[in-house]
C-alpha cells in the first residue's frame, strides 16, 4: 500500500490537468505503471483520495497542448508557464495572420524549430520520475525566460506592410498579384458604375497585393473584413451594419472569413447564399459548373463601403474551380446596393480571374519529387514536441505553401522584394544548411543521404524553372528566382526539426535585410564544407580526408588507447565511416581499429560496406576477421536486424551483387537478399 500511495495521491492532479484540457497525467501514469494505476482505482478510487489529498491546487489556465511531453507537463503544472503559453499562442497567430506568403513560411519555420529547442534550451529531462513532487524551480523559471524571450521575438516580427524606400529599392513595379487576380464584368446593371468599381477594385490589387478598400480613393469602408480589426461599424454617423467575421484556420493562411451581412436590428441582408443565386441566374452559370457562393459556408471577404454618396457591399468568394482559398483570390464577386429604404438590389457582378493550377505538374518532376522524398525520409517527425493541432496546423499551412509556389511562383518573388525577407530567407537558408551537415556527421548513412540530397538540389532547380517557363509563361530569369526561392521554402520547412538550436535573428527588419549570405542558394558539398576543421578521426574518415590528415589523427587519436578515439552521434567509430574510402580503412586497420565494434544500433563496418556496395573496403575487412554473420538490431526497418548479407545495397548493379552475395552470404548461414 505505501507504493500505491503516491500513485493515489497524483489521482486527483490527473483528473484536474484532464478537466481542464490537459490527459497528461492519466497517459503517462497508464503507461508506465499500468496495473499498480489499476490497483489504486480499485483500492481507494479517485474520490477516495480525499483522505490522502486533503485539497486540490486552483485550476489552471488551460494549455494550448495536450500535455504529453515533459515539457508540456510542466506547462500543465505551473499557472505562469500556463498563461505564458497562451500569450505567445495568440501573439503567434496574429502574426501569421498579417503576414504575407514568404513572411508566413518564415514564421512557421521559426516557431517549429523554437518547439523543438525550448527542451534542449533548458535541459528538460526526457521523463519525470517523480509526479508527486512539484517541477525544479530552476527548470520553471529557465522556460519562463525562454518564453518570455520568444514573446518579445514575435512581437517584433516584421509585417507585411514594409516596402523599401524608393531612394534604395527604386520604383517598385506592380504587385505580381495582378498577374493572377482581374475583376472582370459578368453582369451589370449600371454598366458606367460597374467599370468604375472594377477599375478601382484592379488598381489597389496592382498596388497594394489586396482588396483593401480604405485605400482606394473615394471609398470609406462602414464595416466588414478590411475595417480596423475587430470593429465591424467604424463610422457612429452612418447605418450600422455587421458581418460575421472569424478566423478561418491554417488551410486559409489564418484570413478572417466573412458569412452573413446583417443589420443593426438583426436583420440578414445578404446570407451566404446570395452570391451563388446570382451566379445560377446567368446563362450557364456565368461558365463555372458549380455554382454555389461558397464551398465553405461562407466568403473571403464582405466589406460594406461609401462611395459616390451610395452604401454599397463587396461579397467575394474564398473558393473557386481554381483556389484553394489563399489571399486575394476569388472565382466570383459580386456588388450590391444597400438602399435608404434597408433593401439589398444587385449592381455588378465580376469573374475574378486567375491562370488555371498547374495541374498536377510538379508530380511529373521526378527530381524534384526524389529530393521531396529524401527531405521526409530525413526530417521524420519531432516525436513529442508538435503533437495534435501544432501538426495539424503545420501541415495544412505546408499545403497552401505548397499550391502558392506551383501556381503562383510571382507572388514569392513579389513578398520578397517588397517586405525585405531576403535577408531573413538567405539566414534561414543558411541555418538549414549548416543544420544539414551537422546532421550529415551522425552516421554514415546520414552523409550517403545528405551527398545526394545536394546532388538533387540543382537538378530540381531547374526542373522546377523548366516548367514555370513552360506553364506560368514567366521570364528566364523570373523562372530562376521562383524556382530558388521554390527549394528554400521547401528546406525551411522540411529541415526545421533536424536541430534544436534555435536560429538567432537580427534584432531589427533592417540588420535582416544586410545579412550575407555563407552559401550559395544551390549549394555543394565543397560550399558547405570549406573553412570547417575536422573534429577528430571520426569526421576525418567520414568526410574522406587526405592521407596526412588521417596519419596525424591516428597518432594523436591511437596514443592514448581508447581515450581520444572520436565517434559519431549514433556511435559509430572511425572505421565504420571510413568504408566508402577503402585507403582510409587500410590505414585505420593497420592502426589497430577495432574491426567487430558495434555503433548504438549494432551495426558493424562490414554491414556498412554492404550497405553502400564497396567491394574493396569488404575483402579488407573480411582479411581483418569481420564476423560476417553479425546482426544490428532490431528496429522499425528491420524488425530482426540485419546482417551484412540481408544489407547488401539495393540498387547495384546485377554484377556487383552476385560478387557481394558471393562474398557475403555464401556459408553465413543466411538466405541471400
Amino acid at each position: 500500500m505505501k507504493y500505491l500511495a503516491p500513485l493515489c495521491s497524483h489521482c486527483t492532479e490527473t483528473t484536474a490537468c484532464a478537466a481542464h484540457g490537459g490527459a497528461l497525467h492519466l497517459r503517462d501514469v497508464r503507461r508506465r505503471t499500468g496495473i499498480l494505476l489499476m490497483a489504486c482505482f480499485a483500492l481507494v478510487g479517485c474520490q477516495s483520495t480525499k483522505q490522502i489529498v486533503p485539497r486540490l491546487p486552483p485550476p489552471v489556465p488551460v494549455p494550448t497542448f495536450s500535455c504529453d511531453t515533459t515539457a508540456q507537463e510542466i506547462m500543465c503544472s505551473d499557472e505562469a508557464l500556463a498563461r505564458l503559453d497562451k500569450e505567445l499562442a495568440t501573439i503567434y497567430h496574429h502574426q501569421l495572420r498579417h503576414s504575407d506568403s514568404i513572411g508566413r513560411d518564415l514564421l512557421v519555420a521559426e516557431q517549429k524549430r523554437w518547439l523543438i529547442g525550448r527542451a534542449t534550451a533548458c535541459q528538460v529531462p526526457t521523463l519525470r520520475l517523480d509526479y508527486a513532487a512539484p517541477p525544479n524551480p530552476a527548470l520553471v523559471s529557465c522556460l519562463i525566460k525562454v518564453y518570455a524571450e520568444r514573446i518579445v521575438a514575435l512581437k517584433q516580427w516584421p509585417q507585411n506592410s514594409y516596402a523599401p524606400p524608393a531612394s534604395t529599392k527604386g520604383s517598385l513595379t506592380p504587385y505580381r498579384l495582378s498577374a493572377y487576380v482581374e475583376f472582370r464584368q459578368a453582369d451589370d446593371h449600371e454598366p458606367q458604375l460597374c467599370a468604375a468599381l472594377a477599375d478601382a477594385f484592379n488598381g489597389v490589387l496592382r498596388s497594394r497585393g489586396d482588396l483593401d478598400i480604405p485605400h482606394i480613393p473615394g471609398m470609406s469602408e462602414l464595416a466588414g473584413t478590411h475595417g480596423e480589426e475587430g470593429a465591424n461599424a467604424t463610422h457612429t454617423d452612418a447605418p450600422k451594419f455587421f458581418v460575421e467575421l472569424r478566423d478561418a484556420g491554417p488551410y486559409a493562411g489564418y484570413a478572417l472569413r466573412a458569412g452573413a451581412l446583417k443589420s443593426s436590428d438583426g436583420r440578414t441582408l445578404l446570407d451566404e447564399a446570395a452570391l451563388g443565386n446570382w451566379i445560377r441566374s446567368l446563362p450557364n452559370h456565368g461558365g463555372r459548373p458549380n455554382s454555389a457562393a461558397s464551398q465553405t459556408g461562407d466568403y473571403g471577404s464582405v466589406d460594406v463601403f461609401r462611395y459616390s454618396d451610395r452604401t454599397l457591399t463587396l461579397l467575394a468568394e474564398p473558393w473557386g474551380q481554381y483556389s484553394p482559398g489563399a489571399q486575394g483570390e476569388w472565382a466570383f464577386s459580386g456588388v450590391y446596393q444597400i438602399t435608404s429604404a434597408g433593401t439589398v438590389e444587385p449592381l455588378c457582378l465580376y469573374r475574378t480571374y486567375m491562370r488555371p493550377p498547374l495541374k498536377n505538374g510538379f508530380e511529373r518532376l521526378p527530381t524534384y519529387n526524389a529530393l521531396l522524398a529524401l527531405l521526409s525520409r530525413i526530417h521524420g517527425t519531432p516525436s513529442g514536441e508538435l503533437v495534435g493541432g501544432d501538426l495539424h496546423a503545420e501541415h495544412l499551412l505546408h499545403l497552401e505553401s505548397q499550391w502558392q509556389i506551383q501556381n503562383m511562383p510571382l507572388l514569392g518573388l513579389d513578398d520578397v522584394q517588397r517586405h525585405g525577407w531576403s535577408g531573413w530567407l538567405r539566414l534561414r537558408h543558411d541555418a538549414v544548411l549548416d543544420a544539414l551537415f551537422s546532421w550529415s556527421e551522425r552516421s554514415l548513412r546520414n552523409k550517403t543521404a545528405y551527398r545526394h540530397l545536394l546532388t538533387l538540389l540543382p537538378a530540381a532547380v531547374e526542373e522546377v524553372s523548366d516548367i514555370y517557363q513552360r506553364t506560368q509563361r514567366l521570364t528566364a530569369d523570373d523562372a530562376r528566382e521562383a524556382a530558388n526561392l521554390a527549394v528554400m521554402r521547401v528546406l525551411a520547412y522540411d529541415v526545421s526539426d533536424l536541430s534544436g538550436n534555435v536560429v538567432t535573428l537580427p534584432d531589427t527588419l533592417v540588420a535582416a535585410m544586410k545579412y550575407r549570405a555563407k552559401y550559395p542558394i544551390v549549394a555543394s558539398e565543397s560550399d558547405i564544407q570549406r573553412d570547417r576543421a575536422y573534429s577528430g578521426l571520426y569526421s576525418a574518415a567520414l568526410n574522406g580526408a587526405e592521407k596526412e590528415v588521417i596519419d596525424d589523427l591516428i597518432k594523436y587519436e591511437y596514443a592514448n588507447g581508447k581515450s581520444r578515439q572520436t565517434h559519431g552521434a549514433d556511435g559509430e567509430t572511425a572505421l565504420m565511416a571510413a568504408v566508402e574510402s577503402p585507403e582510409i580503412v587500410q590505414q585505420l586497420l593497420a592502426a589497430g581499429a577495432g574491426v567487430n565494434e558495434v555503433d548504438t544500433q549494432g551495426r558493424t563496418p562490414l554491414i556498412n560496406a554492404a550497405e553502400i556496395g564497396q567491394p574493396e573496403s569488404i575483402r579488407l575487412l573480411l582479411a581483418a576477421g569481420a564476423q560476417v554473420a553479425a546482426r544490428s538490431k532490431a528496429s522499425d526497418e528491420a524488425p530482426l536486424g540485419m546482417s551484412a548479407c540481408q544489407s547488401i545495397k539495393a540498387d547495384l548493379p546485377p554484377e556487383d551483387r552476385i560478387v557481394l552475395q558471393k562474398m557475403l552470404c555464401t556459408g553465413a548461414g543466411i538466405a541471400a537478399p
